[in-house]
């Protein structure tokens, strides 16, 4: 009965995957959540000086990271399947994410390399394994620790051109993921681990697959032409990925996480009218990818920088100024950079658009 209704309310809906002002703005919210935690707590474990705290803090970054896994699952298959071209599928994916990720790991190596940054200084063979996605799979550090991130959004979009490719139904891949998943998760805790089976777990997308499920599960309720039955097995999928995190965290997480699932789709159904009167939430949620990628490093570096000058009494405010920065600077590398690059690279590869 719970699947069925909650197949019924998204299923009613139209199933366009269109990108929104009102989802820019929830990837934004989510973004600033992360840069927020990582400004304070994180900063105060990393380096000592006291910003900010209060119960539930610890959670509120990695839950904004669960939204950002179930958006990027939701977004993560190709819309239509006829003609797929794997190559193309890549290739628009390499045009969508390295430029932007190019650009910032440049930027944050220059900058630590100059100016430096207690703990997270890194050889230019780093860098350099940095640049093609690899020192994630090796054990290499990044240049900018937040970027884990990457390695997984890199297997899922890997995972998910061979799976169109082959053209293995939703039905069959989803449970099957998760299954796998789970076992690995089964053995892992019980049984014990070695490198291998660390590896192998990573490869197939680590504790992330329940967001990603979760996130595909959606688009496949809101495809047209799908039966009632296909609707309410996709929202059984659905709720066991999430319901898993109840065993993976807490109950509390996975409460917080299905809040969070929720005003995803009532962003992408554009019933969050606040996020479009507050236009320029959507405005710099275009910029939420690089502010993701360029915003703890170089901001740590900000705030030791005025902790040192004006002391650390203040450093919850220069963390909020930090932000601030990071936030503009971001929306001008996107608007000079990312966006004019990606248009000229697609146009260049002669890439479609459609998903």
């Amino acid at each position: 009965m719970m699947v069925s209704a909650l197949c019924g309310i998204i299923g009613n809906m139209t199933g366009k995957k269109e990108r929104n002002l009102q989802i820019d703005g929830v990837r934004l919210l989510f973004i600033l959540a992360v840069v927020f935690y990582h400004y304070t707590r994180r900063f105060t474990e990393q380096y000592g000086v006291s910003t900010i705290d209060f119960p539930g803090l610890d959670k509120l970054g990695a839950v904004a990271v669960g939204g950002f896994f179930i958006l990027a699952g939701y977004f993560l298959m190709p819309r239509k399947t006829d003609g797929f071209r794997l190559r193309d599928y890549y290739l628009k994916r390499f045009i969508r994410l390295f430029p932007a990720y190019f650009l910032c790991i440049t930027l944050i190596y220059i900058s630590v390399h100059i100016f430096g940054l207690p703990g997270r200084e890194v050889s230019f063979q780093d860098y350099l394994l940095n640049i093609p996605f690899l020192n994630g799979v090796v054990g290499k550090p990044y240049v900018d620790g937040a970027h884990w991130f990457m390695t997984y959004i890199i297997i899922f979009t890997i995972l998910a051109g061979i799976i169109t490719k082959l053209k293995i139904p939703a039905k069959v891949y989803l449970p099957v993921w998760l299954l796998m998943q789970i076992t690995f998760k089964v053995v892992l805790v019980n049984v014990g681990s070695n490198f291998w089976l660390k590896q192998g777990y990573k490869m197939i997308g680590g504790d992330y697959v329940v967001y990603i499920v979760a996130g595909i599960a959606l688009a496949q309720i809101m495809k047209e032409g799908l039966s009632q039955k296909c609707k309410n097995m996709f929202g059984a999928i659905m709720l066991v990925a999430l319901g898993e995190l109840i065993f993976i965290k807490s109950f509390i997480f996975a409460l917080a996480t299905l809040v969070v699932f929720v005003i995803i789709i009532l962003a992408i159904f554009k019933k969050l009218a606040v996020l479009e009167k507050i236009k320029f939430l959507g405005k710099l949620g275009e910029s939420s990818y690089i502010l993701y990628l360029i915003h703890q490093n170089i901001g740590y570096q900000i705030i030791l920088a005025l902790v040192g000058f004006f002391g650390p009494q203040y450093a919850i405010w220069y963390g909020l100024g930090a932000m601030l920065s990071m936030m503009g600077i971001s929306y001008v590398i996107h608007k000079l950079y990312e966006a004019p690059l990606q248009q000229k690279c697609l146009k260049l590869c002669l890439i479609g658009i459609n998903k």
